[in-house]
């Protein structure tokens, strides 16, 4: 008969700590108020152009193309000369939006 080996004893280790990687898309939200510069479609795009007044009192404006969801509201705010709030990721662009919201005045929603 042979003699098995006895199997060796492994020492307890502590759990080691993983470095969390951080992605753009889970920083924290941002927001911009402004309004619907231009609205377009194409074969394939969607496409809003929109402007909004920086903190130092420059307007700055870009275009891109939006989800069909946002399109609707920023066609109908254009078509009414109403504002736009929107809630985004990293870019103000269209496929990094989360919310986008027509703000109306008092006197707008007066029969």
């Amino acid at each position: 008969m042979t003699k098995q080996p006895t199997p060796k004893k492994r020492n307890a280790t502590q759990p080691k700590k993983m470095a969390q990687k951080t992605d753009q898309k889970t920083t924290a939200p941002k927001n911009l108020l402004g309004a619907v510069d231009s609205i377009g479609r194409t074969a394939t795009e969607l496409r809003v152009g929109f402007k909004y007044r920086l903190p130092n009192g420059k307007v700055t404006t870009f275009d891109s193309a939006w989800p069909a969801r946002a399109y609707d509201v920023a066609e109908k705010a254009f078509f009414a000369e109403k504002s736009l709030f929107m809630v985004f990721t990293s870019d103000p662009k269209g496929a990094d939006l989360i919310q986008l919201t027509r703000i109306f005045q008092e006197t707008d929603l007066l029969p």
